[in-house]
């Protein structure tokens, strides 16, 4: 919004607060962007990751209902709610609900927070879940002393531990040269 017009600048006030202060030259030499110069509909998007275990479908359903719920948003042809699904990441799946107003003087921020309680609320009580991150982690990738499946068949049979052990025993024998033989009388 433009707060003030002088010879030498302008004072553009955001929506958030910020005044800038644009001096004349920038204006006449420079691109302007402008969202509500011809047309006052902006889009919001919000992004939101749901787990691969929760119904896709249900999810941007009650995304695009929340939307609706909002007496702010439009509902024209080209300006309905839609959800989209952006793609697949490590942890769940991408969604965005895009969401067009034009009221932005009315703010953005506090409408995407309403939005974003609605549809916590909605995921809650359908039992869809938000994705979080998750990792596995595989102990024998550390160089076990034998692979998997030996160490595991020789922990349950006793008769191989002991040959192992018997074995270990006579290699450290045989490095320090302390084999003990039975003498006879």
């Amino acid at each position: 919004m433009v707060g003030e017009v002088t010879a030498r600048y302008v004072v553009v006030r955001s929506l958030d607060g910020v005044e800038a202060i644009v001096p004349n030259e920038t204006l006449v030499t420079t691109t302007v962007l402008n969202h509500s110069y011809s047309n006052r509909e902006i889009k919001i998007g919000l992004p939101v990751q749901i787990s691969y275990d929760s119904d896709l479908d249900l999810a941007m359903k009650l995304m695009e209902q929340v939307a609706l719920g909002e007496s702010r948003t439009l509902r024209g042809a080209s300006t309905a709610p839609l959800v989209n699904v952006l793609g697949f990441s490590d942890n769940g799946i991408n969604l965005e609900l895009a969401v067009w107003i034009n009221d932005p003087e009315n703010g953005q921020g506090n409408l995407i927070s309403a939005m974003n309680v609605s549809i916590w609320k909605a995921f809650q009580a359908n039992g869809i879940k938000i994705a979080y991150p998750q990792r596995e982690s595989d102990y024998w990738g550390r160089a076990p002393l034998l692979p998997k499946p030996a160490l595991t068949g020789a922990l349950c049979n006793p008769v191989v531990m002991i040959n192992i052990l018997i074995i270990l025993h006579i290699v450290h024998c045989i490095r320090h040269r302390t084999i003990h033989r039975n003498k006879t009388v």
